[in-house]
Protein backbone atom coordinates (compact mmCIF):
# COMPACT_ATOMS: atom_id res chain seq x y z
CA UNK A 1 0.00 0.00 0.00
CA UNK A 2 1.41 3.53 -0.47
CA UNK A 3 0.20 7.13 0.48
CA UNK A 4 1.91 10.42 0.06
CA UNK A 5 4.17 11.53 3.05
CA UNK A 6 3.88 14.82 3.60
CA UNK A 7 6.64 17.37 3.49
CA UNK A 8 8.15 17.79 7.17
CA UNK A 9 6.18 21.63 7.61
CA UNK A 10 2.66 20.25 6.26
CA UNK A 11 2.79 17.34 9.31
CA UNK A 12 1.47 17.81 13.00
CA UNK A 13 3.46 17.28 15.62
CA UNK A 14 2.23 14.50 17.93
CA UNK A 15 3.55 14.11 20.87
CA UNK A 16 2.43 11.02 23.08
CA UNK A 17 1.19 11.05 26.70
CA UNK A 18 1.79 7.94 28.15
CA UNK A 19 -1.29 6.11 29.28
CA UNK A 20 -3.28 9.12 28.32
CA UNK A 21 -2.84 9.84 25.05
CA UNK A 22 -1.00 9.35 21.13
CA UNK A 23 -2.40 12.21 19.00
CA UNK A 24 -5.88 12.68 18.85
CA UNK A 25 -6.81 9.36 20.11
CA UNK A 26 -7.00 8.93 24.16
CA UNK A 27 -7.33 6.00 25.92
CA UNK A 28 -10.61 4.87 27.19
CA UNK A 29 -11.94 6.38 24.24
CA UNK A 30 -15.82 4.62 22.78
CA UNK A 31 -16.00 3.59 19.23
CA UNK A 32 -17.74 6.53 17.95
CA UNK A 33 -14.96 9.46 19.33
CA UNK A 34 -12.49 6.97 17.67
CA UNK A 35 -14.15 7.59 14.34
CA UNK A 36 -14.35 10.95 14.87
CA UNK A 37 -10.08 11.60 15.58
CA UNK A 38 -9.13 9.52 13.35
CA UNK A 39 -11.55 11.29 10.25
CA UNK A 40 -9.68 14.00 10.68
CA UNK A 41 -6.44 11.94 10.20
CA UNK A 42 -7.70 9.67 6.88
CA UNK A 43 -10.45 8.94 4.78
CA UNK A 44 -9.76 5.04 6.01
CA UNK A 45 -12.90 3.59 7.65
CA UNK A 46 -12.62 1.49 10.51
CA UNK A 47 -12.72 -1.96 10.24
CA UNK A 48 -14.71 -3.89 13.57
CA UNK A 49 -15.29 -7.09 15.01
CA UNK A 50 -18.79 -7.17 16.58
CA UNK A 51 -20.92 -9.33 18.00
CA UNK A 52 -24.81 -9.83 19.36
CA UNK A 53 -25.22 -12.14 22.91
CA UNK A 54 -28.21 -14.80 21.59
CA UNK A 55 -30.84 -12.90 24.38
CA UNK A 56 -29.10 -9.54 23.42
CA UNK A 57 -30.52 -6.25 20.91
CA UNK A 58 -27.36 -4.90 20.12
CA UNK A 59 -24.11 -5.84 18.62
CA UNK A 60 -21.22 -4.99 20.90
CA UNK A 61 -17.84 -3.92 18.91
CA UNK A 62 -15.08 -6.22 20.09
CA UNK A 63 -12.55 -4.11 18.46
CA UNK A 64 -11.83 -2.35 15.52
CA UNK A 65 -8.42 -1.68 13.02
CA UNK A 66 -7.13 0.71 11.10
CA UNK A 67 -4.57 -1.60 8.92
CA UNK A 68 -3.23 1.89 6.93
CA UNK A 69 -2.23 3.00 10.53
CA UNK A 70 -1.54 -0.60 12.07
CA UNK A 71 -3.91 0.43 14.90
CA UNK A 72 -5.75 -2.21 16.51
CA UNK A 73 -7.88 -1.20 18.84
Amino acid sequence: MKWRVPADDERRTRMPEPFVRVGPLRFGMGPDKLAAAMSEVTTETERYRRSRPADANVYTIEEGRYPEFGLHL
